[in-house]
């Protein structure tokens, strides 16, 4: 905490850890409100940082581009950029492959990420002040859980679903949240998120 926070902490919660204040807030943009998860805020703060240019990009998860099923991180550059890596992603994917590529690029980046995925690159900051001096920020998402691509995998078949056009691991059908795939022919798969 002394390193994140330059500051001892007495009290610490069992529960959340080390803290110097705690917000609750959402995206006053309804698009970004209504597509991101959580109320948007994440993508509300990088649109922000981005606009004023205190960052030249931002970390986060988008689809690959030959199969939208599977993702992958990617330096997203504009707030148009930022609407394909909005919502929740349940299924690991290995974020520190972007390393590489940070330190190849100009600039400075808001990274976003899991609690875990923060950690590990909290850790390569420590060893290579290049990738220090890049990240001007992390916004750390909480996490419920994470599955294998397996897992993604078995409920695409469950779905029997052809041509897939999007999958939403916290999409909203008829007023419930869960996983949700849509098919290029207007067909759909929906299991509701304590049931998946």
């Amino acid at each position: 905490t002394q390193s994140i926070f330059n500051k001892q902490f007495k009290d610490i919660s069992h529960f959340i850890g080390s803290y110097l204040a705690i917000y609750k807030g959402y995206s006053t943009d309804s698009k970004t409100r209504e597509m991101g998860s959580s109320g948007g805020l994440a993508t509300a703060i990088a649109c922000y940082l981005l606009k004023q240019g205190t960052v030249d990009g931002v970390i986060g998860i988008i689809s690959e581009e030959d199969d939208n099923t599977s993702f992958k991180p990617a330096i997203l550059r504009t707030s148009e950029d930022l609407y394909q890596a909005m919502g929740s992603k349940y299924t690991l994917i290995p974020t520190n492959r972007i390393i590489k590529e940070i330190l190849n690029s100009q600039g400075k980046f808001l990274y976003i990420g899991l609690p875990c995925q923060i950690q590990g690159l909290r850790k390569a900051m420590g060893e290579n002040a290049n990738l220090q001096k890049r990240i001007f920020m992390t916004i750390s998402l909480f996490c419920g859980f994470n599955m294998k691509k397996e897992a993604t995998t078995f409920l695409i078949q469950a779905s029997k679903l052809s041509n897939i056009e999007s999958i939403q691991y916290r999409g909203m059908k008829d007023g419930e949240t869960g996983f949700l795939i849509k098919g290029k022919d207007s067909k759909e798969f929906f299991i509701d998120k304590h049931g998946y």
